[in-house]
């Protein structure tokens, strides 16, 4: 419009004014808001003039895209888009033609009124260390209205300016510098009956060492702010680093106190506090404490939701988020209704080949293959990886992300010739011990591993990432699961003693993964006859999955499938046909009779019949 940055890089707002804004209104005599208006100018189909929800407060004296430049570093801040953000701007807002002094009313009244009904005054303080505004008689009087109309005061600075101003806030001679520039008496303004029409307002309400007292003490309110809002940035950056070094512990206490602190300090609705608040959730889900993690996913969504509607990039991730916890813990129905909303939402928001639309569709897939949804599942995940590689490329950790799970659904539908020649490309492309890994996963799907794969793959999975590593834990439950297969039960029984340990001590008794490594170790039980030894893990399965996700949930239902049948073998044909027949039933409420979850059970209890000579009791069933 004025010939872009580099046409104004250099000049004030009293100069871009002079230069731009006034040949642009001249001959309405208008304010340019008032000029878009009454024209009825758009952008995006929506009104350029609309309420302002922030007043900014700034000096005429400051180049021009330094005002621009702290404006953008807030909105940055406050999570606000700089395109839909209405604020007002004197020199935009105010007409800049027959600019003559305002009578005492109109301060006391219209000028008041509106910076209350706005609710918002932000003061651009530049340069940092000897800010201009505090000089200026219409910034104290701003930062004055702000206060008595009960209005939030923010600052705004550029990134620059800001960064030097933190770094200094450590020392009291910094702060002193800054509170010492308030006096209001010897505030200047352009318009010298500007001035004095202020000051008798000031003279006839507040008084001028009372309006110094108050401006002082709002300066010092926001420096404290300020510094504490700096201490809890630091805080939840030590949260997040704790969290990625595995100290779980550590990094729940860290960031408890971060999210308290920003709740009463910012307040429940403001974006650094929901920032802590996922990733608490996100540090209680790496524990396994799934009911904490998803309680504050249920929390924040509502809080998204009120804030910002559902089609909003923020409150999508919120629900993606909630959606993997459901997933993690089994609550596959309540997963899989938040996820196939969340690639709608995505799909309109990003478009169909954006990064987060592929993550969403792929963390759908992975749930609609936990529910053996296996077509709809590999659907997804063909139409995504080709437009995941075509955008990012094959190496990205997403694309290679995409390739795994696909392989794993061919596997899980013992589809092995499709299977292997995609984990050979991931070997490719992924580092070696993870391709290691990959491969023997695969390998042992189709029976093809041997203990020397195995203990290879181990050895470098525990040396690169740690013995209690989750894909260190995964191979040794899938070896010690091989070595079961080969009846080296033993062996099989001091693997998965160590693993299920692991689990319990890293993730809790409760985690998913636990509850996993714990069925293996009673399957290896029951092949060595020791029933009385599965039935305990069994049974102590059951009740945790019921507890924690419900009793219809698909791994309560299993659960309920493999205490039947080791009570079966236990000659407890009684007890072992009520828990079967019960699960059948809930497998015909949940999943439907044409399930294939629930044509397997069907069949199990039709030959555990005909076994024991109940052949009618088998007939009936088919």
């Amino acid at each position: 419009l004025w010939g872009g940055t580099e046409a104004i890089k250099d000049l004030t707002t009293t100069e871009v004014c002079e230069t731009f804004l006034k040949p642009m209104t001249q001959t309405s005599g208008l304010s340019l808001c008032a000029q878009l208006y009454l024209s009825n100018t758009t952008f995006n189909s929506t009104p350029v003039v609309q309420d302002a929800k922030w007043f900014i407060s700034h000096a005429w004296k400051y180049k021009f895209t330094s005002v621009i430049g702290a404006l953008y570093n807030f909105c940055a801040k406050e999570q606000l888009d700089p395109e839909t953000t209405i604020i007002w701007f004197d020199l935009f807002s105010n007409s800049q033609h027959g600019t003559a002094a305002k009578p005492f009313e109109w301060w006391e009244t219209v000028f008041m009124n509106a910076v209350k009904s706005i609710g918002n005054v932000v003061m651009v303080l530049q340069p940092w260390d000897d800010p201009i505004p505090l000089k200026r008689v219409w910034c104290i009087f701003e930062l004055y209205a702000s206060t008595v109309t009960n209005s939030q005061f923010h600052v705004a600075m550029s990134t620059d300016e800001e960064t030097q101003f933190l770094n200094a806030l450590v020392a009291m001679l910094t702060i002193s510098r800054i509170l010492g520039n308030v006096n209001s008496q010897k505030s200047e303004s352009w318009n010298p009956s500007d001035r004095e029409s202020i000051f008798e307002v000031i003279r006839q309400t507040v008084g001028f060492v009372a309006l110094d007292r108050l401006v002082l003490d709002t300066l010092a309110n926001w420096l404290i702010s300020t510094g504490t809002e700096k201490y809890y940035a630091l805080l939840n950056m030590l949260g997040g680093i704790a969290h990625l070094q595995g100290e779980y512990t550590k990094a729940e206490e860290i960031l408890i106190d971060c999210l308290e602190g920003r709740k009463k300090l910012l307040g429940i609705e403001h974006a650094n506090t929901l920032a802590t608040m996922n990733d608490l959730a996100l540090v209680f889900q790496s524990q396994g404490k799934k009911e904490e993690a998803k309680s504050l996913h249920i929390e924040s969504l509502q809080i998204h939701k009120t804030l910002f509607g559902l089609e909003n990039e923020r409150t999508v991730t919120v629900m993606n988020n909630l959606a993997t916890i459901h997933q993690d813990m089994g609550n596959l129905k309540e997963a899989e209704i938040l996820s196939r909303e969340c690639v709608e939402i995505a799909k309109r928001l990003f478009g169909e080949n954006h990064k987060e639309t592929i993550i969403f569709s792929s963390n759908l897939a992975q749930t609609l293959q936990d529910l053996n949804q296996y077509e709809e599942a590999e659907t997804l995940l063909l139409d995504c990886l080709p437009r995941f590689r075509e955008t990012f490329g094959n190496d990205h950790p997403n694309s290679l992300q995409l390739i795994n799970n696909l392989s794993q659904l061919y596997y899980s539908k013992n589809e092995y010739e499709k299977a292997e020649p995609l984990s050979l490309n991931a070997l490719r492309l992924e580092v070696e011990f993870k391709s290691l890994f990959n491969l023997t996963v695969l390998r042992n799907a189709q029976g093809l591993a041997d203990v020397k794969l195995f203990s290879e793959c181990l050895s470098s999975c525990q040396s690169v990432l740690g013995p209690e590593d989750p894909d260190s834990l995964v191979l040794m439950m899938l070896y010690a699961a091989h070595l079961r297969s080969r009846r080296e039960f033993e062996m099989a029984e001091i693997l998965m003693i160590e693993c299920a340990s692991s689990y319990t001590r890293v993730l809790g008794p409760e985690d998913s993964s636990t509850l996993a490594a714990n069925d293996v170790l009673a399957q290896i039980y029951q092949s060595q006859r020791k029933l009385n030894e599965a039935e305990k893990l069994f049974r102590n399965n059951l009740e945790i999955r019921v507890r924690v996700s419900g009793e219809n949930s698909a791994s309560a239902l299993a659960s309920m499938n493999r205490l039947g049948l080791v009570l079966w073998f236990m000659d407890r044909e009684q007890e072992s046909e009520r828990i079967l027949l019960e699960s059948l039933a809930r497998h015909k409420i949940t999943l439907g009779e044409d399930h294939q979850a629930t044509r397997e059970l069907i069949e199990t209890i039709r030959m555990l019949y005909e076994s024991v000579g109940r052949i009618d009791d088998a007939a009936a069933l088919i």
